[in-house]
């Protein structure tokens, strides 16, 4: 028998058995920039989870949703986020300006409907949150309330 034949064989075989664990390799590392949902993954995070969100119309909108002010935590810091007008959010903390030299730091928010989207950009990162109103609350896809705090 022809080696050439053999070995060309032998390669159509590994192709054929690998390609679709190669396949199933590149869309599992696809899958964890973005959800279809648009939530942002990160390590040991899944989308939403509606289920630990309370089944309530959303009674905020983008005119009572002006001028309130939200506590985030973020690595261990509470942030105050501050919702204004035209789509703009500002960012603050006490320490903020021993750390970054700034007082604040703007993003941008939408709404539709149900879901609030926030994203920022802070130097090099950028920051995108879908978050979902249940009456007059917040809560992050993972559940967990958003303290009001005006």
């Amino acid at each position: 028998m022809d080696n050439r034949l053999l070995i060309g064989f032998g390669g159509f075989l590994a192709v054929f058995l690998l390609f679709p664990l190669v396949a199933q390799m590149m869309r599992d590392d696809g899958g964890n920039a973005n959800t279809a949902s648009g939530v942002t993954e990160q390590a040991g995070q899944r989308g939403p989870d509606r289920s630990l969100i309370p089944d309530e119309p959303p009674l905020l909108n983008a005119q009572n949703l002006v001028g309130t002010e939200w506590q985030v935590e973020w690595e261990g810091y509470r942030i105050k986020v501050t919702i204004a007008d035209n789509g703009v959010c500002y960012a603050t903390h006490p320490l903020m300006r021993s750390i970054t030299g700034m007082d604040y730091f703007e993003g941008r928010w939408r709404i539709d409907y149900d879901r609030v989207y926030v994203e920022a950009r802070f130097g090099d990162e950028h920051f995108n949150e879908e978050l979902f109103v249940a009456g007059h609350n917040l809560y992050t896809h993972r559940g967990e309330q958003i303290q009001r705090l005006q």
